[in-house]
């Protein structure tokens, strides 16, 4: 081999290396955004991790500096939460690093990290199983689970609210399955209460609030756009985790025909800035029609549960001082039984026909999903689901209700 090929080979074998102990995996692309990629690795015992960086073209776009003024407030946001390295588990009432993903290591070692010896800034983030996005796409989302990342989502917000810290960027791509526990991931956008403004690169469109909204707006429309300040605030978060919760109700998008819009560059037609129409509809004072925005889908049966209806009414009020905080809401889910509606959906069975019989048949358990406004492509997919799981055709109403709500 030339000692030029040699070179080479040990110039890549140092570059799939980072900060001495973590080597990449080739193909072991794990997500990327704007301006960063995720990338699996392996530590030197063998555990996987996974290692975040700057793309190359981050730099040409803002500058080095800048970014290392980003890299050093992500990690000092990790410290500050109690979820960095060598975070330990205090007197406080949870233990944080079980309702964020936890940083294990970064490029330097102080509260001031520097850049690594090749000039990128690196963190090293435990590894996750599945993103809610991802797990939304199995479908069949019990109510169960559905309890599950919410208490687990308003935990991670009660926890940073109480801090002074806003995420910013609440959506289902940023929380994921760690084994059992649901976290918060994606820490780039955190800001302080005490941080002067809000900018579009804060936070995704589809999942701003309508104060953000009106933001965006009001920018457009002044001389002097510097002159608004709009400081980030804990009923931002709120609002996104409550169009989360929609999603998982809805076991999707719950504005899927926005999203579709997004995608195809629709709303970039409108002068001015991208999405103006969106967030002329969200700054609007009409309030959210959660049973038309779950209209067919499988969480409309959920919505016979006044107590479920009353949360998301308390996170997706449009002003921000009517939305309840994180605590007040954890505490509305701790209210909803285990069985949230069922009453409701009885009472439909009984509607059905003047007799109940014993066993109902495919055709008499897709009626009373249709009776409650759930759209019969999706009412046909939970009898697969029973069919799958329980090997039955037929069975009795309490039967099916207690596999609907397990």
């Amino acid at each position: 081999m030339s000692q030029s090929r040699a070179t080479k080979l040990d110039r890549h074998k140092d570059e799939d290396l980072v900060l001495g102990r973590y080597r990449l995996l080739h193909n072991g692309l794990l997500g990327e955004g704007g301006w960063c990629m995720v990338r699996r690795a392996v530590d030197l015992t063998g555990c996987a991790v996974a290692v975040k960086a700057f793309k190359p073209q981050a730099e040409k776009e803002v500058g080095r500096e800048a970014l290392q003024k980003r890299f050093q407030r992500e990690v000092k946001a990790f410290h500050d939460i109690g979820i960095g390295p060598g975070s330990k588990e205090g007197a406080q009432e949870i233990d944080p690093r079980g309702y964020f993903v936890n940083l294990l290591d970064f490029s330097g070692f102080d509260s001031s990290p520097p850049p690594s010896v090749n000039c990128r800034c690196y963190t090293v983030l435990e590894i996750g199983d599945q993103s809610l996005d991802d797990w939304l796409q199995r479908g069949a989302v019990s109510l169960s689970g559905f309890c599950e990342l919410a208490k687990a989502l308003f935990k991670a917000l009660k926890w940073l609210h109480g801090l002074g810290f806003i995420h910013m960027d609440v959506k289902p791509e940023n929380i994921m399955r760690f084994g059992t526990r649901w976290k918060l991931i994606d820490l780039d956008c955190c800001m302080s209460c005490n941080d002067e403004m809000v900018t579009p690169e804060n936070f995704t469109p589809l999942y701003a609030s309508p104060e953000l909204a009106r933001e965006v707006l009001d920018t457009l429309e002044m001389d002097n756009p510097a002159t608004r300040k709009l400081r980030p605030c804990p009923a931002m978060d709120i609002w996104a985790a409550g169009v989360v919760l929609l999603d998982v109700l809805a076991e999707g998008c719950c504005f899927a025909e926005t999203k579709a819009s997004f995608d195809a560059a629709a709303l970039f037609e409108e002068e001015g800035i991208p999405f103006e129409g969106w967030y002329r509809w969200l700054a609007s004072c009409d309030p959210l029609d959660v049973d038309d925005l779950l209209s067919g889908t499988p969480g409309a049966v959920h919505l016979q549960d006044a107590r479920l209806r009353s949360l998301l009414h308390g996170a997706l009020a449009k002003e921000p001082k009517s939305r309840l905080s994180a605590e007040r809401l954890y505490d509305k889910l701790l209210e909803i039984s285990t069985s949230p509606g069922r009453p409701a959906v009885e009472r439909v069975f009984r509607a059905v026909g003047e007799a109940e019989p014993e066993q109902y048949s495919t055709d008499a358990l897709l009626e009373v999903m249709i009776l409650v406004g759930v759209a019969p492509r999706e009412a046909n997919r939970i009898l697969e689901a029973l069919d799958r799981q329980l090997g039955r055709r037929t069975l009795s109403y309490t039967a099916f209700l207690d596999f609907l709500y397990q």
